[in-house]
Formats: C-alpha cells, structure tokens, sequence
C-alpha cells in the first residue's frame, strides 16, 4: 500500500509539472512579441528635445503606416550612418550614441520600428526588416551610393543590419552587442523549453551573416548580461569578410559606445574607407 500510494503521489505530481511547462511554454510562445519589441516604454521626443541638430521626417510605409526618421547630412569625405536600434523605447533612449556619430562628421539616417513611440502599426521581424531595406533604398534615392552607406546596428537592430547587409551593397557593418539569434538569447533565460520551436521572430544573424559582402566590425561588452559577448564572437567567426571583434572589459549592454566604442568604430572606418565616400551633401 505504501509504494502504491507513492506512486499516485509522483503521478500527480508529474502530471502537475508537465502541464506547468506546457503552460508556460505556451505563454513564451503567445506573448514573445512583448518581449522581444518593448515598444510601450517611453514617449516620442522631437530630435532638438535631446541635443540633436537633426531634421524629422514622417515616413510613409507601402502598407500604410508612418515612420519616424532623424537625418542629419554628412560633412565632406564622410559616410552616412543607417541607424537600426535596439528593442526598448524611442530613438530619443539613443541620444549619446547619436550624438557622439554626429560630432564624428557622419551623416545619419535613424528610424523607427513601426509601432515604437512616433510611429504606427506593430512590429514584427517580417515589418522590421522590410522597412530597414525601404530605407536604405531611400538613402540611395536622396543620391547616396553604396559606398556612402555604413550600416549600424544595437543589440535587436544588429539583426536587423545584417539582414539589410545581405539583401543590400553598403561601404561597412557596425554591429553593436550583437546576438546570434533571438532564440539563443531567449534560451540563456529559459534553458528548459525548446525555444527554436517557440520563437517565431528569430532574427537569425549566425545564418545571415554568410550572405554579407562588407567589412565588419562587432563591439561588445564582456560585462553583457542580456546578450552574452560569446555572441558577438561567435557572430565574428561566422563573418565572410574581413572582420574586427573589439571587446570591452569593462562594458555592459548599453556600455560600449561611452567606453570608447564610437572613437574604436571610427579609426576602423578611416582604415577600411573605400577611395573617398561622396563629397558632395545629399539631400535630406
């Protein structure tokens, strides 16, 4: 009687468990979209709000919704910047970063992802990264050429950058804490559930950065505790072209670039520079 007693008790409680992870694999499955865009967080700021001399545009997108997009002209001899930011709030969180791009001399192109703070509809990788290319096409539309375009992506944007990088010819890739897949980061935090099958907006860099065809540069922190530096390296193995991994001891995941990682990123850019970007200003 004991042992069948003992048995009941560990049916049940298998039972219990098994239908705990279920559910909560099910709930990683139908409120991903929350996690991986945190678009709620914080309100739209006009670029002058935040120190940045940069004029704004509203975007119209092919399916009827409006983008938010910061342009600032490039001084002669520089590249312009595509800027592809992280998961969190508005461009206005990205402030320094932009600012420390600015006073280097490059141009700079940022948008929002549709459906963040300025901008409408809802965000999904399939949205995301066809807006990023609309927008590159639209920097080449303004009169720049491929050769004038440097690719910047943080954290999320990093892959969104190598998927516009591998459909598009762009001078340089600027990759800032980048991850190998959104399923890879998920399953640091939740190593018990099958996140490959779960994870439907998979930002898969490790398998789109065989198609890129410029130089690349990754910056990390190795103080990251979102997305592990083992990332960024392994990302950099994976590279097809010339690649620097730059690693700083002592950064976190929003850490880099006041760490020296813009001034690391522009002596790279000068060492790699095509023969001259274009000198004249393009259009806004």
């Amino acid at each position: 009687m004991p042992n069948i007693r003992w048995s009941i008790i560990a049916m049940g409680v298998t039972r219990v468990l098994v239908i705990s992870w279920l559910a909560f694999a099910g709930l990683i499955y139908a409120l991903q979209s929350r996690f991986i865009f945190v678009n709620t967080v914080g309100a739209y700021q006009p670029p002058a709000t935040v120190g940045l001399a940069a004029t704004e545009h509203d975007v119209a997108t092919a399916d009827g919704h409006s983008l938010k997009s910061w342009h600032v002209a490039a001084q002669p001899g520089k590249p312009t910047i595509l800027y592809f930011h992280g998961n969190t709030g508005p461009l206005a969180f990205r402030a320094e970063t932009l600012r420390r791009l600015v006073a280097e001399g490059y141009g700079l192109r940022a948008e929002t992802y549709r459906g963040f703070p300025g901008s409408t509809g809802a965000p999904s990788e399939a949205a995301i990264i066809s807006d990023a290319i609309s927008a590159y096409d639209r920097a080449r539309t303004s009169g720049l050429t491929p050769h004038d375009i440097v690719l910047f992506g943080e954290s999320l944007g990093s892959g969104v950058a190598l998927q516009v990088a591998a459909a598009r010819d762009v001078a340089a890739i600027v990759l800032e804490a980048p991850y190998t897949s959104v399923a890879d980061v998920a399953r640091r935090a939740f190593p018990i559930f099958p996140m490959d099958l779960l994870i439907t907006e998979r930002f898969r860099s490790k398998h789109h950065i065989a198609r890129i065809r410029a130089p690349l540069f990754i910056m990390h922190g190795e103080k990251d505790g979102l997305i592990p530096s083992s990332q960024g390296t392994e990302l950099a193995s994976l590279s097809p072209t010339p690649t620097t991994l730059h690693l700083f001891a002592n950064a976190d995941h929003v850490g880099v670039p006041a760490l020296g990682g813009i001034a690391s990123m522009a002596a790279w850019l000068e060492l790699i520079r095509p023969a001259s970007y274009q000198a004249a200003e393009p259009k806004s």
